[in-house]
């Protein structure tokens, strides 16, 4: 009755105990992703610790605890029993304990095993999931489809999982060998207890009721001891990959910025002193000793070929980054030494590889700036959007603004390109920031939005605007066009300033405008034609 009452019992705990943990180790996992600096996403190490605590550890939490309750009920049956045992007989109990070491020392070892090789295969592994969201996903199926692409994923997919398959059996026969070896000593030391107990019989020292008690007693204090050896078989494995997920929460833990520091309001000046930058795993810097100055009121553009370190660099200037060497300063003040929360809370991007996120069209604007009090001043949701020219886009959606922008659940619409980018410059201009990065912010848009868009970025003295574009008549009017060339800064000033002189900024304005030049020369002759 009493173990019947503590099965009961354990069963209760368990279901009141199992999705609060789950919610917890959830919870305190996203906290510390979410909170950890942007560089730690690009060390492949702390990608692969992630993945790591995401697939085993995180669920880990709750098993500890149904393994646990399993542990102790199975203990709680071997001292009911055991209590039996020894009454009987006192030399039984040691040999009874002596049986189920055998079979905990396989178990131990089958689950030490299976941890190291999902350590050896966990980078395959990834990338036969990587594979698989691209052959099974809504967003990847068009290009899939147009570039004929089924035949290369499903042939890496294959010799991925020819590979998997063939770790996989390898683990199972090393397994296997031990499960042999394991379940044979624990049945020559299973026969041994009975053999024991058959000694005790026929020398007199048991009587034969007693005996037949015993033997009773002795299958259930087995049943109750393989509970009890599974269950902390299963800690052992749990423990494994749990503590994948606490060490990756320690090292994350460790790269989340510093929250203590001096406030910042806003700034007048922001500048660069002999800035660089270098990502992990690299040997070339991609910013390499910048130096440059942001005015509040001034629109900075930065200019150059694709890999020259612009977009590094604004990353730098917005505080997404810290630099490896050199200083960044507000005012005269080391960012550093400035609150990270008080900062970035000044800093507004646009950038050109932007999330959808499926929320819907409001919310996708007001999460630019979600926690603004309603007494605060600040563009509208509406004036975020006619700013961006897309009002009217949004105005068509089937239920305008609370149109949720996901097609994968019901009543969800999806937007083109374009439109995804007007609702992203949206969020911009809706978080009102005194610094506001655009990184390619018209890529995808027609003429009519980039026109609205950069007649808008023209109009606010109080607000400094980074602007990088590869559309060169869009930086004619900034303030001072900083020009880069892998990673370092070769020229600065004015576009005026620029033109006249010989380099890669005028070799790159000209080859621009040649296109248009010819193209008007050919429609001229077209119209007046010899």
């Amino acid at each position: 009755m009493a173990k019947g009452g503590l099965t009961i019992a354990a069963g209760w705990g368990q279901a009141r105990l199992t999705p609060q943990i789950n919610y917890q180790v959830e919870l305190r996992l996203f906290e510390a992703t979410t909170s950890v600096e942007l560089a730690a996403f690009d060390d492949a190490g702390f990608a692969e610790e992630m993945d790591r605590a995401r697939d085993r550890g995180m669920a880990e939490g709750a098993y500890i605890v149904d393994h646990t309750v399993n542990l102790v009920t199975g203990v709680v049956g071997v001292l009911a029993t055991a209590a039996a045992v020894a009454v009987i007989q006192p030399v039984l109990l040691p040999c009874l304990l002596l049986a189920a070491v055998p079979e905990a020392v396989t178990a131990v070892k089958m689950a030490r095993r299976q941890y190291l090789a999902m350590l050896a295969r966990i980078t395959r592994r990834r990338r036969m999931w990587m594979l698989a969201r691209l052959m099974a996903n809504r967003h990847t199926a068009a290009e899939v489809r147009a570039y004929q692409m089924r035949d290369f994923l499903l042939t890496e997919y294959r010799r991925m999982m020819a590979v998997e398959t063939g770790a996989h059996l390898r683990l199972v026969r090393s397994q296997t060998a031990t499960r042999v070896v394991g379940t044979s000593v624990a049945g020559i030391a299973t026969f041994g207890v009975y053999a024991v107990l058959g000694g005790l019989l026929l020398g007199g020292a048991v009587a034969l009721a007693a005996a037949a008690t015993a033997l009773l007693a002795l299958q259930s204090a087995r049943s109750s001891l393989g509970v009890a050896v599974f269950a902390t078989n299963s800690l052992y494995e749990d423990a494994l990959y749990y503590q994948d997920y606490r060490d990756f929460i320690d090292r994350a833990l460790a790269r989340v910025p510093a929250a203590a520091g001096r406030s910042a309001d806003g700034f007048d000046t922001i500048e660069l002193d002999r800035v660089s930058l270098r990502y992990p795993d690299t040997d070339t810097p991609a910013v390499d000793e910048v130096s440059l100055t942001v005015r509040r009121g001034q629109v900075v553009a930065l200019v150059g070929e694709n890999g020259s370190g612009k977009t590094t660099l604004a990353k730098l200037i917005a505080g997404l980054y810290r630099p490896t060497s050199g200083v960044i300063r507000w005012d005269g003040t080391d960012t550093a030494e400035l609150d990270p929360g008080a900062t970035g809370a000044q800093v507004a991007v646009m950038t050109q590889d932007w999330w959808k996120f499926p929320f819907t069209a409001g919310q996708n604007i007001r999460i630019g700036r979600h926690d603004r009090p309603s007494d605060q001043a600040g563009p509208s949701l509406e004036d975020a959007a006619r700013a961006a020219a897309a009002h009217d886009m949004i105005e068509g959606l089937p239920f305008g603004y609370d149109t949720l922008l996901d097609r994968e659940f019901k009543d969800g619409h999806d937007l083109s390109g374009g439109q995804w980018q007007r609702l992203v410059a949206a969020r911009g201009l809706y978080r009102d920031a005194r610094l506001l990065i655009c990184d390619e912010p018209s890529a995808a848009l027609d003429a009519r939005a980039e026109h609205a868009l950069f007649q808008h970025l023209r109009r606010r003295p109080d607000r400094a605007v980074v602007l990088i574009t590869h559309r060169l008549a869009n930086v004619r009017h900034a303030d001072q066009i900083y020009v880069m060339d892998r990673g370092r800064l070769i020229q600065a000033g004015t576009h005026d300033e620029l033109i006249v002189r010989d380099g890669l900024y005028r070799e790159l304005f000209d080859l621009q405008a040649s296109g248009y030049l010819d193209r008007e020369s050919d429609v001229s002759g077209a119209q007046n034609p010899a």
